[in-house]
């Protein structure tokens, strides 16, 4: 298109103003687009920026708990209920040992205590080894339920048990019997054990049964308060 004049130039054949106002349009447009695009990577690398210093300090955080304060208040919190649960567990299984460990007793024993002062107490689980008292058996002919004298070099105690013997139990041989002090002097039995040797001794019986001169060395308070 050739013009005479810049007056022509501007006047485009008569459609200047649709011209120029397209391409005013348009420049205003990219204008705008430009301006935009510059402040909205300004606020991107403002965000980006903003999001490492935080995570730097995270991190420095993490650090310095690690070396100098190594519990968050939750994980302390955690680790003491952590602490009591598995303090509270042994505890129990230290209580159940206890209740479950069967001390042994002779029947001198059971009636005087051992020389170090143990005594069983009423409710008591407990062994309790001896010399099953001649005579001394009694069976209930409408039930199980059997009772019979235990001996060794002092005073008897009573055996109840509610069962069958063993088959070699006999009276005049040594047996040991496991259950609950009822009394103080009667056990409540749920287990009878007897060995295949008629002339079985439990060692702790045989032992016992050496110091008959010296009947398991207690102090005269301890034979006193036998009496009571």
């Amino acid at each position: 298109m050739h013009f005479e004049s810049l007056s022509d130039f501007f006047a485009m054949g008569g459609y200047g103003a649709y011209v120029w106002g397209a391409f005013g349009v348009t420049a205003l447009s990219m204008l705008i687009l430009l301006i935009n695009s510059l402040l909205t990577g300004k606020k991107i690398k403002s965000e980006i920026k903003n999001k490492q210093e935080r995570q730097a300090r995270i991190d420095a955080a993490k650090i310095w708990r690690i070396h100098y304060d190594p519990k968050t208040p939750e994980e302390t919190r955690n680790y003491t209920c952590s602490v009591f649960g598995v303090s509270a567990t042994v505890g129990l299984v230290v209580y159940a040992l206890n209740q479950n460990m069967d001390l042994f007793f002779t029947p001198t024993e059971l009636v005087y205590g051992k020389p170090d002062g143990t005594k069983p107490e009423v409710g008591q689980r407990l062994r309790i080894g001896g010399m099953v008292v001649e005579g001394s058996v009694s069976r209930d002919p409408s039930s199980l339920k059997v009772s019979f004298e235990l001996a060794d070099v002092g005073p008897k105690v009573v055996i109840e048990y509610d069962g069958i013997l063993p088959d070699l139990f006999r009276e005049g041989q040594g047996i040991v019997a496991q259950g609950v002090l009822k009394s103080a002097n009667t056990i409540e039995a749920f287990e009878v054990l007897a060995k295949h040797d008629e002339d079985y001794m439990p060692p702790e019986i045989a032992e016992a049964m050496e110091k008959v001169h010296e009947p398991m060395g207690y102090s005269e308070e301890q034979l006193k308060g036998s009496d009571q």
